[in-house]
């Protein structure tokens, strides 16, 4: 199964497993939608990983197992990205004084 396949389909079980009106579940639809207008895909799965880490604070760290699993998925992706965007800070700053 291709890795971002594998993605949306633990969104839609994240998704399914809210509640209405759980403010996560209207992030994990805006990021599904980034992901399928080909958004970048580490700066979806980033914003993604912050919200499931709000989520997590204000729920006391009990949530339901498919959040759990989408989290897993996601976790290492800010700090991938956020190293991204410090070197490309730092190279500019290198070549452009």
């Amino acid at each position: 199964m291709e890795k971002g396949n594998q993605l949306m389909e633990k969104l839609s079980k994240a998704y399914a497993s809210l509640p209405d009106n759980e403010p996560l579940k209207a992030d994990i639809f805006a990021v599904a939608q980034d992901l399928e207008k080909n958004e970048n895909d580490q700066l979806a799965r980033t914003k993604l990983a912050h919200a499931i880490s709000q989520h997590l604070l204000t729920h006391h760290l009990k949530t339901e197992s498919e959040i759990t699993a989408l989290y897993n998925e996601v976790a290492d992706s800010p700090e991938k990205y956020k190293g991204n965007a410090a070197l490309a800070i730092m190279l500019g700053s290198l070549f452009h004084p």
